[in-house]
């Protein structure tokens, strides 16, 4: 009976607080670096987290002295993502049956890059 090495995994699945390489493609997340600013007024300070669809970043809004989390949704998400839709119905005044007051979050930019439309907000 021969003996041969047992072959090894190079893609262990290894826990970590920081989102798979890979999901930096097309319809996936957008790279954000330190110091990277969004419209002109909200610098990165660093990444807070990130879930299957986004990542959230620590900013500081520039205008108003003051710390916000941006979430940037990834390009594919962005299409089909219900929690945008409501957002944007809310920053838009469309009337709802209920009375609803959201001062927590703001539409602030969307954009197009090579891995397709990306959407920011806080």
């Amino acid at each position: 009976m021969s003996s041969f090495a047992k072959p090894i995994n190079h893609y262990e699945d290894v826990r970590s607080d920081t989102e798979w390489v890979q999901n930096y493609r097309p319809g996936g997340f957008h790279p954000v670096y330190y110091d990277d600013v969004f419209n002109a007024r909200y610098r990165g300070l660093r990444k807070l987290g990130f879930g299957a669809s986004s990542t959230v970043w620590l900013c500081m809004d520039e205008q108003m002295n003051r710390y916000v989390a941006l979430k940037i949704l990834t390009a594919k998400s962005s299409a089909m993502c219900q929690e945008l839709h409501i957002l944007k119905s809310l920053d838009q005044g469309i009337n709802t049956p209920a009375e609803i007051t959201c001062n927590s979050y703001w539409i602030i930019s969307s954009t197009r890059d090579p891995r397709g439309i990306v959407s920011v907000w806080f």
